[in-house]
């Protein structure tokens, strides 16, 4: 039970994330049914000696993944995932398998293909200049040392391609994914300049591919190659 676990203080991972991780192994285990209670906010606090907002921010992110509905005055509960809908069912499967990040990783390098091989034809000059707009002012948060702006900048440039795709159930579906990744894939080492590198390699490699009309071409392995350097796997 979580009583019997621990929080890393010593590590640069937040607690609520540690937190988060630790529900989520919990759920994963049958600890708590669909439609069961967690613990409450003041049992997690005490048995875990993390602060009222690190409790508060795991659920909220618990919550926002679809994994647990908080009812104010009542309590957090297990979501029953038969109430999903497309990818946001494939979100909650993937965090409650047991998938590695390597696997993770890879899954959305190609579901990023898939997304440039659909936007590829109705991409525009105007389209181009906003995807550089965005990499422009992910480079500016990076030289500002605001790394969490920069994965903010690499969802909303992959979320402007997705949008290129004009297909609504391709939209809904891959949309439920960077949500998740979003939220589940944390840096490790974000003050690293390997990682801003292998970013900006690959959204180059990316908006080329769209500027050429795919004539540039996709190559996978490479894409892979940079994720992980990205995630510091």
């Amino acid at each position: 039970m979580l009583g019997e676990k621990k929080l890393d203080k010593s590590v640069p991972i937040p607690l609520y994330f540690q937190l988060k991780t630790l529900l989520l192994d919990a759920i994963k285990r049958g600890d708590y049914p669909v439609n069961g209670m967690i613990p409450t906010e003041k049992e997690l606090v005490e048995a875990l000696h993390v602060s009222r907002t690190s409790v508060r921010e795991a659920c909220k992110i618990l919550s926002a993944l679809g994994i647990v509905d908080i009812v104010r005055g009542r309590g957090t509960y297990i979501a029953n995932p038969e109430h999903m809908m497309g990818m946001d069912s494939l979100a909650y499967v993937l965090l409650l398998a047991s998938t590695k990040q390597e696997q993770i990783i890879t899954f959305r390098v190609d579901v990023e293909q898939m997304i440039l091989r659909a936007a590829v034809d109705q991409v525009t000059a105007e389209d181009i200049s906003k995807l550089q707009a965005i990499l422009d002012q992910a480079q500016e948060a990076y030289e500002q040392g605001d790394y969490k702006r920069v994965q903010e900048m690499d969802v909303r440039f992959h979320l402007s391609i997705l949008d290129l795709t004009k297909n609504p159930f391709i939209i809904r579906m891959v949309r439920g994914v960077y949500e998740f990744m979003a939220r589940e894939m944390i840096l490790k080492n974000p003050n690293s300049g390997e990682f801003y590198e292998s970013s900006k390699k690959s959204h180059v490699r990316d908006l080329q591919y769209l500027i050429t009309k795919g004539r540039s071409g996709l190559d996978r392995t490479e894409s892979i190659r940079l994720a992980k350097i990205y995630y510091q796997y």
